[in-house]
């Protein structure tokens, strides 16, 4: 049996404005992240765990982490 893993890191969540051109900026992750999978999953039928480590925001910029958090929870 194969396992599928999906690992990200780093995302370094840093300017979440919507008028920034962070991919994960707000009002615009879900569309990025949409896109992400359909792109994901044309390549792997499965994924069986994903993991995501590393620094999920930009130099300790606390008031990312809600923002962060939302986008894990996505």
């Amino acid at each position: 049996m194969s396992l599928n893993i999906l690992h990200l890191t780093d995302l370094h969540i840093d300017n979440t404005s919507e008028t920034s051109g962070e991919y994960l900026r707000m009002g615009f992750y879900e569309k990025y992240l949409e896109g992400f999978c359909k792109t994901t999953k044309s390549k792997v039928d499965k994924i069986h765990a994903l993991i995501i480590t590393g620094d999920f925001i930009h130099i300790g910029n606390e008031k990312n982490f809600s923002h962060a958090k939302n986008i894990i929870n996505f």
